[in-house]
């Protein structure tokens, strides 16, 4: 507010007080303080616009921390509903618009607007299954599929566009009609001289325009706001999905047990609530208006096959002791693998001290007696750290020495023992770059037996107190099981707790502890003598407990006799074995170049001419380039021409021919053609910046779909998504804005 105060003391002294001479002083100091008060103002802005940005770079930063935190505390089944596309789109798309547009919400508190959300869920899953996609000749359907849902996103962006550009342009012509109508009224109702205008009307004018300053920028705050609000309502929900109760940790009450179960119960948890739009959320109500009593039976059956399946049920264990071998055995859905999630704390405990004293407070029945209550509590009891091996493996967009070292020192010693009790070595041979050899999202330019040796590797690697090993033998032959087997399982890891979840019936006579699981309950546990003395047949006990489920499955059988017979057959194997190694090395040989990981480019300085002209050629066809860079000018011309006729309105020598009121006439009148070209440069904008979003998105899309499947062995998928996250979202909502700036 001091340049105008300041301006019409100078006037004042050398223009009013000019005709008295001794009255005349030239005010030095008003001069030097107008100077000074630009440059004290952009280092106050600096200060205020540093905190502003550290502030929100602490933001960014805490809620990036907390969604990594959180993705490793939810339960099974909020994980789900979350996607790796979900979850980038989180880090790359939410939280840089939080970090964009956060700096701005300072300046307001109003009511925010809907914005646009990028659709990560599709274009997530047609890159996780684009090896699939693309041996089956699928592309162009899922191009269209893909363009499909974007024809949609370009409309809304069209809308959004548009309305956002007709506010901008209405907020900012808005100045020039409150100092046409103000100027107007203040010299007609006080009569003042032409020669007096610049004295009385420029400095109020700047009044004017340094109040409806923050108002020119409404639309931009409204929309970082709602930008923010939405971003944070994603990220919110997203925080608030149930995760694993987690309960203390407590050690076996015998010094010489490993894992003690005690009457435990376990379930995966309450599925949580998706987040639904109002559109969903009213149809939904609709319905249940309609059909309330069938939905409510329906309900009631998920919710009995949710308490049938997802259930381990009396869970007690009695000898898994320190350095032993137990053997867990069962038919196909018996609760094999959900025993080992329950040891790493996957699966909830349903009956803990937490929730059946809850379960008191609710019932106040007798038969909640305190004694009772103690009975029914369940414990789990570990003693030892723990290395996991899932049925399906965990491979790392990393090398094959990342992904065994997993972060952990390397020891070229322990490193080799490791490659050489997991019979990795032969796939070392055969791999272009060894064990520096990249591998690509998920494992895909691995088999499936590699894959299980090399997370079979990291466990051990690892050097835990207690393996919990599920399947790891189904996924290799019976020559390289007996291997993982004799070197590995019971080789280097002799000594340590091993719990084997696998039907390899041929190894039973070498494990200290054997526990049958039928039902989701343990049927029987202990040593395999005292288990055959009972009258236990093992293989009877997998058919038997396979026919009960409804699954006549016989595999697990004939594959234990299939095995014995082919141990006999070691030649043979290794033959089998030596030509699918050539075979591999060969294709291995042809593609090295495609198996080292890709470092992605960035270029660095400043930007080329050449991309403002290639985004220029997005937003128009060549033909019409000169017409949009041409009604661009003459926006910026007829505003700068308002400008300059508020000098020729006080200078009576200009144009003295026309009449001082026909002045203001023509000023009020620029301010219309402002308004009226602003609004047909907004349309224009508008589908410039449709079409621009459409070739860019489908040209993106081309070249991702049509790239080699080397290409997506070499390039992390996240890597990817970013680009149709975050990139695509600052093209739809900035770029343009942006250019126009810089054009201007």
């Amino acid at each position: 507010m001091v340049q105008p105060v300041l301006m019409k003391e100078i006037m004042n002294q050398t223009i009013i007080k000019a005709s008295i001479p001794e009255l005349t002083k030239f005010p030095y100091a008003s001069v030097i303080i107008l100077i000074l008060s630009p440059v004290l103002r952009a280092f106050f802005d600096s200060l205020a616009c540093r905190f502003v940005v550290h502030f929100t770079s602490n933001i960014r930063s805490a809620l990036a921390g907390l969604i990594y935190k959180k993705v490793l505390s939810l339960n099974i089944t909020s994980q789900s509903n979350i996607n790796a596309g979900r979850l980038i789109s989180f880090i790359s798309a939410d939280l840089n618009q939080i970090g964009i547009s956060l700096p701005y919400v300072f300046q307001i508190f109003l009511v925010p607007v809907q914005i646009f959300v990028p659709f990560g869920f599709i274009i997530n899953e047609t890159l996780l299954g684009m090896r699939a996609v693309k041996l089956s000749g699928l592309e162009k359907i899922f191009i269209e599929h893909i363009e499909a849902a974007r024809k949609m996103q370009l409309n809304d962006i069209f809308f959004q566009t548009f309305w956002i550009q007709m506010m901008i342009s209405t907020m900012r012509v808005t100045p020039s009609f409150v100092n046409s109508a103000t100027i107007a009224t203040y010299i007609f109702s006080k009569n003042i001289p032409q020669s007096l205008f610049a004295v009385e009307v420029q400095p109020t004018s700047l009044f004017l325009i340094m109040e409806s300053f923050p108002f020119s920028f409404l639309a931009f705050q409204m929309q970082d706001l709602g930008a923010v609000i939405t971003s944070m309502i994603r990220i919110r929900d997203f925080l608030i999905l149930p995760e694993l109760v987690k309960t203390d940790k407590k050690l076996p009450t015998n010094s010489d047990l490993a894992v003690e179960i005690t009457n435990c119960s376990f379930g995966w948890g309450d599925p949580p609530e998706i987040p639904m739009t109002s559109e969903e959320r009213e149809e939904l109500e609709l319905e249940q208006a309609k059909r309330k009593q069938q939905i409510m039976e329906q309900k009631e059956k998920i919710d009995q096959n949710l308490q049938q399946t997802n259930f381990l049920e009396n869970i007690s264990t009695q000898s898994v002791n320190q350095g032993s071998l137990t053997m867990v055995i069962g038919s196909v859905g018996s609760g094999k693998s959900s025993l080992g999630s329950v040891l790493i704390g996957d699966i909830e405990l349903m009956n803990n001290e937490e929730q059946v004293e809850q379960n008191i407070k609710q019932n106040n029945e007798q038969k909640y007696s305190k004694l009772q209550s103690e009975q029914t509590k369940g414990e789990v009891r570990i003693d030892g750290s723990i290395a996991y091996c899932p049925q399906t493996a965990w491979i790392n967009n990393n090398t094959v020495r990342g992904n065994i070292t997993f972060g952990s020192k390397f020891s070229k010693k322990k490193y080799n023992d490791v490659v050489r009790v997991c019979a990795l070595e032969p796939d070392f041979q055969a791999l272009a770059a060894g064990d520096m050899t990249a591998i690509g999202e998920k494992g895909v330019n691995l088999s499936g037996g590699q894959k299980a040796r090399i997370q079979l590797a990291r466990a051990v690697y690892s050097d835990r107190d207690i393996y919990i090993l599920d399947d790891p033998l189904s996924a290799v032959d019976a020559h390289v099981g007996k291997i993982l087997f004799e070197e590995c399982i019971n080789g280097r890891l002799k000594g340590k707790t091993r719990l084997l979840i696998t039907n390899q019936l041929q190894y039973i006579d070498q494990a200290d502890n054997i526990i049958l699981l039928r039902d989701k309950q343990i049927f029987a546990q202990g040593s395999t003598e005292n288990l055959k003395n009972n009258g236990i047949s093992f293989e009877e006990f997998i058919i038997k407990g396979s026919q009960q489920s409804g699954k006549e499955d016989k595999s697990g059988f004939k594959d234990n006799k299939q095995q014995r017979s082919t141990i006999n057959n070691d030649d043979k194997e290794d033959k089998l074995i030596e030509d699918e190694k050539d075979q591999i090395k060969k294709e291995q040989e042809e593609n090295v170049a495609k198996k080292i990981l890709t470092e992605e480019e960035q270029d660095t300085g400043a930007v080329t001419w050449g991309s403002y002209f290639d985004y220029l050629f997005t937003l128009v066809p060549k033909w019409a380039i000169f017409f949009y860079l041409f009604s661009l000018a003459i926006v910026e011309v007829v505003t700068s021409f308002e400008s300059w006729w508020i000098g020729v309105i006080g200078i009576e020598t200009r144009y003295p021919t026309m009449s001082y009121n026909w002045k203001i006439v023509i000023y009020v009148l620029i301010g219309v053609a402002i308004l009226l070209l602003n609004y047909v440069f907004v349309l224009v904008q508008s589908f410039s910046n449709k079409r621009s979003c459409k070739i860019i998105h489908n040209d993106l899309l081309n070249h991702v779909m049509k790239a080699p499947n080397s290409f997506f062995e070499t390039t992390p998928l996240g890597r990817i998504v970013n680009r149709f996250s975050g990139d695509i979202v600052s093209n739809d909502q900035q770029l343009l804005m942006i250019y126009n700036w810089v054009i201007s």
